[in-house]
């Protein structure tokens, strides 16, 4: 390779890794709003979860359909994947758990619906065949709830009617800045198990919240009997759609939390890889200057003596 061509070759990493440097700026400001806001949520989300329980214990779980088993013979699934890519293997480890979850449950294309929020869950989704029943992307901080309200009326229609016997969402759970992991659960029907596993991911193992554990304990002084005005079934048919709304966009925050943490450290790779590269180039610019220099000196040495 040519001394120009490698300087242009240097030239043109550097500019690479100010790009990747400055992407990772800006995932690293989005990231820490995005993992407040999902961290916040988990106190109020189990709080939320926490009233369904025990209105469900003491009204009993068949008051309300949203609780009933469904004879339908689909399984709905809303999908909470990212925009954009960069962000490492964060959407390929998602679409994966989606294939091993499917795979387990005896899925296919007759039997799955899908709801998709995030333009690479809608591409996969496509590419693989499967139907799609609805899809959100690019959603703005204003339009985030609003969109969900639409999707958890549109599921709760959907396994009413009996066409779908149950809902799943499945999302990247945020668990630290470096480490995020594909998540299933299941929303409908609302079970006392799923419940008791999803307050359970809400608490983190550790960092902000984790010292809050104990605290969270639903099981603690159960109270037997309530008074509901006017009954208890209307009382459960205005809580729960909200609490399902809320469980849904839950699951949305985490997401872009563990988006965001992703970018960051792909970005962060790919600005330290740069100047790896950079580096290289350099030395083998280097080199070759050296090797040139040395080249054109044997060339006057050799001159000045055939003259002599």
């Amino acid at each position: 390779m040519a001394l120009r061509d490698i300087k242009d070759k240097i030239a043109s990493v550097k500019k690479t890794a100010k790009v990747t440097k400055a992407m990772e700026s800006v995932s690293a400001v989005k990231m820490r709003k995005a993992q407040e806001v999902a961290l916040q949520a988990r106190e109020y989300a189990f709080f939320a979860f926490w009233a369904l329980k025990r209105l469900a214990h003491a009204a009993g779980k068949d008051i309300s359909e949203y609780f009933s088993d469904k004879k339908g013979d689909k399984t709905g699934i809303v999908l909470v994947s990212s925009d954009k890519g960069l962000a490492g293997a964060i959407n390929t480890n998602l679409f994966k758990e989606l294939d091993r979850f499917m795979k387990d449950h005896d899925l296919v294309t007759e039997n799955t619906g899908f709801i998709t929020v995030g333009k690479k869950a809608s591409e996969y989704i496509k590419r693989q065949g499967y139907e799609s029943l609805h899809h959100v992307a690019q959603l703005g901080e204003t339009e985030q709830l609003d969109a969900f309200e639409d999707i958890s009326r549109m599921c709760s229609d959907m396994f009413f009617n009996g066409d779908y016997k149950e809902f799943y969402v499945l999302h990247t759970r945020f668990i630290t800045t470096t480490e995020q992991i594909p998540l299933t659960r299941q929303v409908l029907p609302i079970t006392e198990e799923g419940l008791r596993e999803f307050i359970s991911e809400i608490i983190p193992k550790h960092g902000k919240y984790s010292d809050k554990a104990g605290e969270y304990d639903f099981d603690k002084d159960m109270p037997e009997d309530y008074k509901f005005e006017p009954n208890a079934q209307t009382v459960l048919e205005k809580m729960v759609p909200y609490l399902l709304t809320t469980s849904l966009y839950y699951s949305l925050l985490e997401s872009q939390a563990s988006e965001h943490s992703a970018r960051m450290v792909a970005m962060k790779n790919a600005t330290d890889k740069a100047g790896e590269v950079a580096k290289d180039l350099k030395r083998q610019f280097n080199k070759q200057r050296q090797a040139a220099i040395t080249r054109e000196i044997s060339e006057i040495t050799s001159g000045m003596e055939t003259t002599n």
